[in-house]
Formats: structure tokens, C-alpha cells, sequence
């Protein structure tokens, strides 16, 4: 049995839940996709390049490390007790209660939510084109690639279910399903398998057109790093540290990322900057802590998982409202646009979590499992 952890590493983790969940409200809102289809985004030929450097700081560089970070978190707190089979399917029925049934039923949500676009009052707040298609295999296919779902979409390098986001969710459960695997891995040869998972993940995302496997191997990579200091008994915090100096290069290499180097160079310098950032993260956090600067939010904090899966059914609705009612062609509008709807969407999710929370706790409870 390995220690517990530290009262550092536990606030740590439970202070960054919030803000990493906000950046991944950020990375779906970024004003210069032409996959957003709201008024006064796209076009990113359009904006200055000060003004294009800035999006991408706030949804491509910062927030990235959000999702990787949140799979080391999840490696380390599944083996920080050890390894045993007896543990390890009591966990796996833990993990259908926190995991497996939020994903079904958020994207059950996210399917009915769908449902309203042939409903003419509704219509106007989808850009949804494609013919549904409610047959059992349409449906079935919503939970693992919506591109087969019900509203059949051209399919991307990536595969996300429904209630996109959840491809988190996913794939978490596919790596604590082969959480046998990585303990074998990890004890035979340790840091070197977290290593060679890792050339696989940079290899990858450095190919066109790699499907499914560059988010697997995202899993696996990230899962496996905290899997091995859970399973050495390292404490999260006090090892990141012994590599202060990552941190203190991140944002430089932050920079570097924010100009968009094009070519594989740029490829690299983008997924070696996310590693760097996890590092920048973790120890500024626990040192803001330590110094007293935050405090951990237990609200915030525990409403995050909520955030995460219900912010991409609000978010793009918010927006082409906020658009139907006031729209001015400007760069300021712009810039508005894009911090005020990942804000009013986190608050207004928060809202709802707290009258969930308040009034019907017990199904509150199901969709964020127990959080």
C-alpha cells in the first residue's frame, strides 16, 4: 500500500479542475474556426495578426494541456494505491457509477437536444444540414463517432461521440479497462514504457490523417505518466517540481507556439510546449497555493465535471442568440464575442449545477457520477 497522498498534491489537483475546465470551453470557442457557423467567426484571414496570436494563445496554446493533464491525474490517482486484481475490478464498478453512465447519459442528452433542429422554432439555433438518420445502428454509433451517428457529418482525423468533449470520458475508460497492461508495462521497464508511449504520441500527431489512434495514444501516453508515479509512490506534486526548470521554459516556448510555426516544426513545438505547460501548471498552481494566493473552490471544483459535459450542448446556442440579437461587424465585437460566451456559459452552467444540486440532488449526483 503506498502512502496517502499529500495534502499539497490533493489541493493541487482539486484547485486545477476549474480553470482547465474552462480551457476547454475555450478551445470550442475559438473565433477562428469556420466550424463554429456563428456570426462574425471564421475567416481567420480577416484579423490582424496581433489580434490572431491572441486566439490562439487562449484556445490553442494555453488550454491544451487541459485534457492531457487531466489524464495524468486520472493515471495517478487510479494506482497511487497499488495494484491488485481484487482493487481493480472493485474500481471498474466504481468507474461505471463515475464514468460510463454520465457518458451515456450525457450524449442521450446531447441526441435529444438534436432532435429539436427539424422542430421550426429550433431550427435557427443549428447549422445541422444532414438528413437524420434514427436507425439503432445511427444511434449506437453517436456514443463512440458521430460522424456515423444520426446527423451523419464528413469524418474527421478524430473520432468524438455525441457530446463531443466526452471523448475524454471515452477513452479514460478504455485505458482504466487496460489499466492491466500498463501495470505490466510500467513494472517490467517503468519510465522507459512511459517514454515509448510518448515518441508514439509526438510520432503521430506529427502524421496527417491519423485517425483514432493519435487520441488513444494521447490516453496512453498521458495516463501511463501518472500511472507510473502512482505506482513508484511519488508524490505528483513534489516530483514535478525537481523539474522547476521545465516549468520556468514554458513560456517562451508558449510564444513560440502562440506565432504558429508552420510545417512539422511547429507540430513539435506545439505537443513538447503541452508537456512543458503540465508542468508550468502544476507547480505554479502548488505554489500559489502554499503562498496562500488561492484557496481551493470546493463549488467550483466539484461542478466541473458538470461544466466539461454540458458546455458543448450550451455554448454554440448561447452564441447564435447572442447573435440574432445584437450583431455589429467589428473586430471589438469580435474579441467580445469570443470572452463573453465561454464566461456566460460557464455561469450559466454553474447555475444549473447549483439548482440541480439543490433541488434534485440524487439526479445531480448520476450525471456527474457522485461528484
Amino acid at each position: 500500500m503506498k502512502e496517502k497522498i499529500s495534502s499539497l498534491t490533493s489541493s493541487t489537483i482539486s484547485a486545477l479542475r476549474f480553470p482547465l475546465t474552462v480551457g476547454v470551453v475555450f478551445i470550442h470557442f475559438n473565433v477562428l474556426s469556420d466550424n463554429l457557423a456563428v456570426r462574425g467567426t471564421g475567416n481567420a484571414e480577416h484579423f490582424p495578426t496581433w489580434l490572431v496570436c491572441m486566439f490562439n494563445l487562449f484556445s490553442e496554446v494555453l488550454p491544451r494541456i487541459a485534457v492531457p493533464l487531466f489524464f495524468i491525474i486520472s493515471g495517478y490517482l487510479f494506482f497511487r494505491s497499488g495494484f491488485m486484481i481484487r482493487t481493480y475490478t472493485d474500481k471498474l464498478r466504481r468507474r461505471v457509477r463515475t464514468l460510463l453512465v454520465p457518458y451515456i447519459l450525457w450524449n442521450l442528452l446531447y441526441l435529444i437536444r438534436t432532435a429539436f433542429r427539424d422542430i421550426p422554432a429550433f431550427s435557427g439555433l443549428s447549422h445541422d444540414t444532414a438528413q437524420a438518420n434514427w436507425s439503432l445502428s445511427a444511434v449506437l454509433a453517436c456514443f463512440w463517432d458521430k460522424s456515423r451517428g444520426v446527423f451523419p457529418v464528413p469524418a474527421s482525423s478524430y473520432i468524438y461521440p455525441q457530446d463531443f468533449p466526452l471523448w475524454y470520458v471515452r477513452d479514460l475508460m478504455l485505458v482504466v479497462v487496460l489499466a492491466p497492461v500498463f501495470y505490466w508495462m510500467l513494472k517490467k521497464v517503468g519510465w522507459l514504457a512511459v517514454v515509448v508511449l510518448g515518441m508514439v504520441w509526438l510520432a503521430l500527431h506529427s502524421i496527417c490523417n491519423i485517425t483514432y489512434w493519435g487520441q488513444f495514444f494521447t490516453a496512453a501516453f498521458f495516463f501511463s505518466w501518472g500511472a507510473c508515479y502512482g505506482l513508484k509512490g511519488m508524490d505528483l506534486v513534489a516530483s514535478m517540481r525537481h523539474r522547476t526548470w521545465i516549468a520556468l521554459l514554458y513560456p517562451l516556448w508558449a510564444v513560440a507556439d502562440m506565432l504558429k510555426v508552420e510545417g512539422i516544426y511547429g507540430i513539435y513545438i506545439h505537443n513538447i510546449g503541452i508537456i512543458f505547460g503540465i508542468f508550468s501548471a502544476v507547480v505554479l498552481t502548488a505554489y500559489l497555493l502554499e503562498r496562500g494566493v488561492i484557496r481551493v473552490n470546493k463549488f467550483l471544483s466539484d461542478g466541473s465535471f458538470f461544466l466539461y459535459a454540458l458546455h458543448a450542448l450550451l455554448m454554440l446556442v448561447l452564441a447564435r442568440c447572442i447573435t440574432k440579437v445584437f450583431f455589429v461587424d467589428s473586430l471589438f465585437y469580435t474579441v467580445a464575442l469570443y470572452f463573453v460566451v465561454p464566461c456566460l456559459t460557464t455561469a450559466v452552467s454553474f447555475g444549473l449545477y447549483e439548482l440541480l444540486r439543490r433541488y434534485t440532488p440524487r439526479i445531480c449526483a448520476v450525471l456527474t457520477g457522485g461528484r
